[in-house]
């Protein structure tokens, strides 16, 4: 079982109790914590450099949830390792463990609030096999602020799969007036195959309106074999689109052109190049 970190809140007298001020000092505390300082009740020890040079950060990330109430934030773990812990902000609150990878191989990466009681989070991680060199794959999840109800965001693998899918997208908007929904950019894969109608010859990068809970899916640009990146306006609109050419006679290898392409208005598209 992994025991939460100690973080506590400085004592307060005065205005410091009102709950705007408790929020801006657990906040620094949290931030202070981040940058790997040691903490003041060490410096009557010896200056160890070897360690201090290998040492992780105390928190690699942290975020707060839409109504101030809260934080999550990324701390590490023995090992490789990472966990999750969600902390309120009232008096008496304790972390909350919300997930952990010992990082054999998974890790953890940031987190980012969908509502004011679920997250979503990636995770990654290096895998290597008798055919391969060491690749990095990632993977996007949600999951509840106390660690229920978690859902894999990033598509499933398929046995059936022409190539391996080591991207597991990214989210390009949290859909703030959505409760729980967001918006991804998720990578097709190929997996038809003789015998069955069961399996798709979609393949490329689409965007998905997803539901974290529940995992309801709908398809809001269709996958494109040469895009490589998308970007929502922030109301839930993808306005900007990625275009990657390939270059050589058989085309496998991709070009250093990008070209962009945008909406004015809603149904007239217009490119540009980079």
């Amino acid at each position: 079982m992994i025991a939460p970190p100690l973080i506590k809140e400085p004592p307060q007298t005065g205005a410091a109790q009102e709950t705007g001020m408790s929020k801006v000092r657990l906040l620094f505390v949290i931030a202070l914590a981040a940058t790997g300082f040691p903490a003041f009740a060490q410096a009557d020890k010896p200056f160890d450099a070897a360690a201090a040079f290998g040492a992780r950060q105390t928190i690699t990330d942290v975020s707060l949830s839409p109504d101030g109430s809260r934080a999550a934030y990324v701390t590490p773990t023995s090992g490789q390792g990472s966990a999750i812990y969600t902390i309120g902000f009232a008096k008496g609150d304790v972390p909350t463990l919300v997930v952990a990878a010992n990082g054999k191989p998974d890790r953890l990466g940031g987190c980012s609030w969908v509502s004011n009681d679920r997250l979503v989070c990636s995770a990654y991680g290096v895998i290597t096999d008798s055919t391969l060199e060491p690749v990095e794959y990632s993977r996007e999840f949600a999951i509840n602020a106390d660690g229920s109800n978690f859902k894999l965001l990033s598509r499933r693998d398929s046995p059936y799969a022409h190539a391996m899918q080591l991207w597991g997208g990214q989210v390009l908007d949290l859909l703030a007036d959505e409760d729980g929904a967001v918006l991804m950019g998720r990578e097709y894969v190929r997996d038809d195959h003789t015998g069955t109608r069961i399996g798709s010859s979609t393949e490329g990068l689409g965007v998905d309106w997803v539901d974290t809970r529940t995992l309801a899916v709908k398809h809001v640009e269709p996958a494109h074999l040469n895009a490589v990146n998308y970007i929502s306006d922030g109301h839930g609109n993808i306005r900007i689109m990625g275009l990657q050419s390939s270059r050589g006679t058989v085309g496998f290898y991709s070009s250093n052109i990008v070209d962009y392409m945008y909406r004015a208005v809603r149904r007239t598209l217009r490119t540009g190049r980079s």
